[in-house]
């Protein structure tokens, strides 16, 4: 028996590893073009420990900005390595603009955009929501490409529409050595672009 019979590249140490390819999710819109769900921004204020100059300016400002005790702030980031950068918590777009000159100002505070799914309120109820795989729905969910970890639709349009708002699933299958380094591609599937829903709700 040897790994080579599965792969002929599959030398001693060689590895296969996959690279998953998902397409952005696409949106959900009004009959007349409001956008219902759409792609938004969350910024992320975090710490990272080895910066720290002042703790309790660092603890005062971010528990007045975010609304939290500075018990709680320094727990988060108590035990981490000190070149980590440990999120705190999640603020919209505007108000990092409006507190990024005192935020920035405080060695130690640091920023991350990500991007999440932005709901505008309008019929909750049939729009849906994003949520976690169950565990018991696992299996099904990784039968259609998935790999257990992401958020999908768990209720409305979202739910519904899963398969045109998500798109198709692709990655690269290859090889690479034990450090990471290319042997060989064994297959790379595009993904397939997502498609908006445009409903008959106004």
């Amino acid at each position: 028996w040897s790994p080579q019979l599965i792969f002929p590249q599959l030398s001693p140490g060689n590895l296969v590893t996959l690279t998953p390819r998902s397409p952005p999710r696409a949106n959900i819109y009004d009959r007349n073009g409001l956008g219902l769900a759409v792609e938004g921004k969350m910024v992320t204020v975090g710490v990272v420990p080895g910066r720290i100059e002042d703790e309790t300016a660092l603890l005062t400002t971010l528990s007045q900005v975010l609304g939290l005790a500075p018990e709680a702030i320094k727990a988060k980031y108590a035990t981490s390595p000190e070149d980590w950068f440990v999120p705190i918590a999640d603020i919209s777009v505007e108000q990092s603009r409006a507190h990024y000159a005192t935020l920035s100002a405080i060695p130690g505070v640091d920023f991350r955009e990500k991007t999440v799914r932005a709901y505008n309120g309008i019929a909750p109820h049939a729009v849906g929501y994003l949520g976690a795989i169950p565990a018991e729905e696992l299996l099904a969910w990784q039968a259609l490409g998935y790999a257990g970890d992401e958020l999908v639709g768990r209720s409305g349009l979202e739910r519904w529409g899963e398969p045109y708002l998500a798109g198709g699933r692709g990655g690269t299958l290859s090889v690479v050595t034990s450090a990471g380094q290319l042997v060989a591609v064994l297959k790379d599937q595009p993904a397939t672009a997502s498609r908006s829903i445009y409903s008959t709700l106004d």
